[in-house]
């Protein structure tokens, strides 16, 4: 029995819960969201090996930490171009009386960060999405 803790019914979780079932495997969804409390003592702990970085510079620098947020972002690429696309019909209304260099940064900065996302959701490859469960050679019951 595998117990799978999730954040609401995304779509991520609702693939990997229909592929490990086609597998066989039995599976017990919590949902988070709707339940105050977890009862821990049935679930098992795995010890890793990660050291804790209380203070000094981060490992990763400013334009890979631009890259990645962008890239969290390209995942919901419809919903930031027609709300992007709403933004800029509202703010080009609100401010066509007034407009000058200032006023158009926003503008864009919106659309630089549009020509990001949509540059970095062509990274995506659905073939290997789909396929990624093959990569896992065996499945153990864990109790």
């Amino acid at each position: 029995m595998v117990t799978i803790h999730c954040l609401g019914s995304g779509l991520v979780g609702s693939f990997v819960i229909k592929k490990l079932s086609t597998l066989g495997v039995k599976i017990n969804v919590i949902d988070i969201e709707e339940t105050n409390y977890l009862i821990e003592n049935d679930l098992i702990k795995i010890p890793s090996t990660r050291g804790t970085r209380y203070f000094g510079p981060s490992k990763m620098s400013f334009s890979n930490l631009l890259s990645h947020s962008l890239s969290i972002i390209s995942v919901f690429k419809k919903t930031v171009l027609i709300r992007s696309a709403l933004f800029i019909v509202l703010y080009i209304l609100l401010i066509k009386s007034n407009a000058s260099v200032i006023t158009a940064v926003p503008l864009i900065l919106l659309l630089i960060m549009i020509y990001s996302i949509s540059n970095l959701a062509l990274r995506e490859n659905m073939e290997e999405f789909n396929d990624s469960l093959k990569n896992i050679l065996d499945i153990t019951k864990i109790k």
